[in-house]
């Protein structure tokens, strides 16, 4: 008795993902990475900041935060900093990103130095309410990552008083004067010129007077804190 036997079937052939499909998957992928980026950023600031406020670089050796931070971490000065000044921001305003499993959108830590200034503009009690409310719809935007930067630079333009650039120059003047005061072989009349100097700024600020066009001027140049 012969068997019958069926036609042996084929292997399937894997179906190739529609671009579409290809890009949807990448996406979610890259989010679960970028989430896992943000939380780790968290958790490094954490433990910097436990290392600053209890003083544990002390138990390596190390007479301060700057040199254990440079040679057991590989940081220097500007970014050690920067992590701190993150951590601090994030542990006054939103304690809960600083949580083991934080719940909720996580904005680009890296670049959310728009959001600190309007957090932080915020606070202040005397402010025009169509300001504060245009300013929170940014903070909004912020969180979400939709704010650009072009928009926020915009804002500042706007927000600016007319005299900005004279009141910038001040608070240089005024850092020049306190390192100043700190260097000891400074020539004895450099300190009383910047005195003379601030004294007669600040009387010249308080009446108004016209500046010069600080967008043309060569400090504004070298700097680029231009308007």
């Amino acid at each position: 008795m012969m068997r019958s036997t069926s036609p042996r079937k084929g292997k399937r052939r894997p179906e190739v993902p529609s671009p579409r499909e290809e890009a949807l998957t990448i996406t979610r992928t890259l989010k679960g990475h970028l989430r896992k980026l943000q939380l780790s950023c968290l958790q490094a600031v954490r433990l910097l900041a436990s290392v600053r406020d209890r003083k544990l670089y002390g138990a390596l050796q190390h007479p301060d935060l700057v040199s254990y931070a440079r040679a057991r971490l590989g940081l220097q000065e500007e970014s050690l900093r920067r992590y701190l000044q993150t951590h601090d921001w994030v542990a006054a305003e939103h304690p809960g990103w600083l949580d083991s499993r934080p719940k909720g959108l996580i904005p680009d830590l890296a670049d959310a130095s728009a959001l600190r200034w309007i957090e932080k503009r915020l606070k202040r009690e005397h402010l025009d309410p169509a300001k504060r409310e245009e300013l929170e719809e940014m903070r909004q935007r912020a969180l979400r990552g939709w704010l650009t930067r072009g928009e926020f630079q915009e804002f500042r333009r706007r927000e600016r008083a007319p005299d900005w650039p004279l009141r910038a120059f001040v608070r240089r003047l005024r850092r020049a004067y306190q390192v100043g005061v700190r260097i000891g072989d400074l020539p004895p009349e450099a300190l009383p010129a910047l005195e003379a100097a601030l004294e007669s700024l600040r009387r010249r600020k308080s009446r108004h007077l016209p500046i010069l066009n600080w967008g043309q001027s060569p400090v504004c140049k070298q700097t680029g804190d231009c308007p």
